[in-house]
């Protein structure tokens, strides 16, 4: 594991690009349970690494999916909701058969990549924010270009860059994690970057808590904007707290496109 950060850390100084690996596994996601259809469903027990309650909930291509009962309410809003409801009938269709094909061809739940995208864009493929990030998957241009995206507005090409690079982020996650815990902290990856949450690591050790449970981790990325900590990172201050609200809100969506496909 340690031979792939420090091959990742000398191509991120040399491009700021991120290196090309795949994982042949599917990968399945803990998630939080939202009231997404306004009633709630029930399920077996089983172990879920966020929440001792839990439920198991087949997705609809088969696959078990945990989802804890706590913080139901303090993840999405009524307005957020009602989004969703609104833009999920009106704008999913359009995107979906990408969303399927690029959750195949990288082995991920398609759900995931549709989740992400809507967290990041609301599925508006010319959306950018004050970053510069642009499209579907909010992609730098730097990385677009290093994933192979010749037109960052193009709503296919954006989605399988996005669903690329996750997957390679899932690949630079320690080899002795589940995928559950690798695929969360991929998510954190994705938004804030994979030098800053290595930086995340690193404080989350020095404070003698555990970098690879969420549980801790989402109360240290924080102190990645507190110059008390960042000063001694590698890759100096984060919005920590906004990849807190990104991995949340990413898990909320997503399952709530699993309630939808049920």
């Amino acid at each position: 594991m340690m031979s792939k950060m420090r091959q990742f850390y000398i191509k991120l100084k040399k491009s700021r690009g991120h290196r090309a690996l795949t994982l042949g596994l599917f990968i399945p996601l803990t998630i939080s349970l939202v009231h997404c259809e306004g009633s709630q469903y029930n399920s077996a027990q089983g172990q879920n690494p966020l929440s001792k309650k839990n439920h198991f909930v087949p997705s609809n291509n088969g696959s078990v999916i945990a989802a804890s009962k706590e913080g139901t309410s303090q993840v999405l809003s009524d307005k957020d909701i009602f989004l969703f409801q609104k833009r999920f009938h009106s704008r999913l269709a359009d995107y979906k058969p990408h969303f399927i094909k690029a959750g195949s061809q990288y082995n991920l739940p398609w759900e995931l990549v549709a989740a992400i995208s809507y967290q990041e864009s609301q599925w508006d493929p010319q959306a950018k924010s004050f970053t510069g990030v642009q499209g579907l998957m909010q992609i730098t241009k730097s990385t677009a270009k290093d994933l192979g995206i010749e037109d960052i507005h193009n709503a296919e090409e954006n989605i399988f860059g996005g669903a690329k690079y996750l997957k390679q982020l899932i690949s630079l996650m320690p080899d002795h994690l589940s995928d559950t815990d690798r695929i969360i902290l991929a998510l954190a990856a994705y938004n804030l970057g994979i030098g800053h949450l290595f930086d995340a690591f690193k404080i989350a050790t020095s404070l003698g808590k555990n970098p690879y449970d969420w549980n801790h981790l989402k109360k240290i990325l924080p102190k990645l904007s507190d110059e008390t900590f960042y000063r001694q990172t590698q890759f100096g201050s984060a919005r920590g707290n906004e990849t807190v609200a990104f991995v949340e809100r990413t898990k909320a969506f997503y399952n709530c496109l699993i309630q939808k496909n049920r």
